[in-house]
């Protein structure tokens, strides 16, 4: 397997897709920590994270581009009888998938940092709170790396399987911001006169903790709240947690995604396997 790994891991890191992909956010943060003028002080953590939705676009192209080929060509069956186990071909594929994930995390963040240094920006957050949330992060990314991969080995077609990963993740983006914009209501505002009024856009109770359901279940939704965990209250972080209402971090996302990531492994090896490869 080690073989296999390192002959798709060269093959991953040549595709042309792949370093455009991973230029996308560095264009991104340039823009804003040194071309955009602010009206406020910004600091580095004012961009972590922001182009987490952006990565999740371009790895539901690039895994179905990447796994896709491997069917289109045939060398799926050429792997097969060189003796590699199909156990082994999803892992591979899977595990490939979430590294360039990665790759494209640890570009964004890393030109954030390069940049701030550039520019002169304070850090924002303590390391201690960065790391954690690099880590929810990371996992986030890595549960969509493997939804996508499990809807590739499945479809097999480069174009169709494109058409279902990227028209999920525009949808499951769209949702996740609707409901991470719902979540950011405060229940009082402060009107231009001083006094204070009731937020009607603030949700509670039966909808409150849908919403927070959703955003436990979704990775995309999870993917649009990422920039906001950093600056959320001990009060903000009770509110938009379904579980876990307590603790410093959203823990729960973790333990949701990790469970994902078991069962579309052990669902698309299930189905793999029953699969007539012709």
């Amino acid at each position: 397997m080690k073989k296999l790994f390192s002959i798709e891991c060269k093959r991953a890191i040549l595709s042309p897709f792949l370093w455009i992909a991973a230029c996308i956010p560095i264009g991104l943060n340039l823009y804003g920590i040194v071309l955009t003028s602010y009206g406020f002080t910004i600091t580095a953590s004012s961009f972590f994270f922001d182009n987490t939705p952006v990565i999740c676009i371009f790895l539901s192209i690039f895994i179905p581009l990447h796994i896709g080929q491997e069917f289109e060509v045939r060398t799926i069956n050429n792997k097969i009888m060189a003796g590699y186990s199909r156990s082994q071909i999803y892992l591979t594929e899977m595990l490939i998938s979430i590294l360039c994930g990665f790759l494209l995390l640890v570009t964004d963040i890393g030109s954030i940092l390069l940049l701030a240094k550039i520019t002169a920006l304070s850090f924002g957050i303590t390391f201690h709170e960065f790391f954690m949330e690099c880590i929810l992060c990371f996992v986030c990314v890595a549960v969509i790396s493997a939804l996508f991969t499990m809807i590739t080995m499945l479809m097999h077609k480069r174009l169709s399987s494109i058409a279902v990963a990227l028209c999920l993740t525009i949808l499951g983006l769209q949702l996740g911001g609707n409901t991470v914009s719902d979540l950011k209501q405060e229940e009082y505002r402060v009107e231009k006169d001083g006094t204070t009024t009731e937020n009607v856009l603030y949700i509670k109770g039966l909808e409150r903790t849908l919403a927070n359901g959703h955003m436990l279940i979704s990775p995309f939704a999870q993917a649009k709240y990422q920039p906001e965990m950093q600056h959320e209250t001990a009060d903000m972080k009770a509110e938009n947690s379904l579980i876990f209402k307590n603790v410093s971090h959203h823990w729960e996302f973790l333990m949701m995604n990790l469970i994902e990531i078991i069962v579309f492994t052990r669902l698309g090896l299930l189905l793999f396997k029953k699969q007539d490869l012709k």
